[in-house]
């Protein structure tokens, strides 16, 4: 019970995690398409060439293809790292690590480590779907020219 009580602890911060990285990816890949955009439509406007390709239907659809390219190209976070980031979060100094990769060492010190773990993970209070977001978008810069 105590694995599966830290396991899913380390699941829900993996999740996190890995949304965070999705949005940080799409925000790169964005920024860079709308910049591309921009510079062909100025040129198309300057030198007159493919004036049809610019219409609204292919600005809506610039996000919806570098969100597909965000997830194809994002690196999906592993259990190890959301183990760290938890330990960096909550100050416990590896201990979530060490739970994570418990099953492949030796020693007698395994339950003390799980009992610990699952103290520590007992004690975090779930976050629900209002304060993810409000994550996601505190990390998004609020002026343009911050992302720049």
């Amino acid at each position: 019970m105590s694995i599966s009580l830290v396991q899913q602890f380390l699941r829900r911060v993996g999740w996190r995690h890995e949304v965070l990285c999705l949005v940080r990816q799409w925000r790169l890949f964005l920024l860079i398409g709308i910049g591309v955009y921009a510079l062909a439509l100025l040129l198309s406007r300057l030198l007159g060439f493919a004036p049809v390709m610019f219409t609204p239907a292919t600005l809506a659809l610039l996000p919806a293809v570098t969100l597909l390219l965000a997830w194809i190209s994002y690196r999906r976070p592993r259990v190890t790292d959301a183990a760290r980031l938890a330990d960096s979060q909550l100050a416990t100094h590896d201990l979530f690590l060490t739970a994570s990769l418990i099953g492949s060492s030796l020693g007698s010190y395994q339950e003390l480590v799980l009992k610990e773990a699952e103290q520590r993970a007992k004690g975090v209070l779930p976050v629900n779907q209002s304060e993810l977001l409000a994550l996601i978008v505190s990390h998004v810069p609020q002026e343009p020219s911050a992302s720049l």
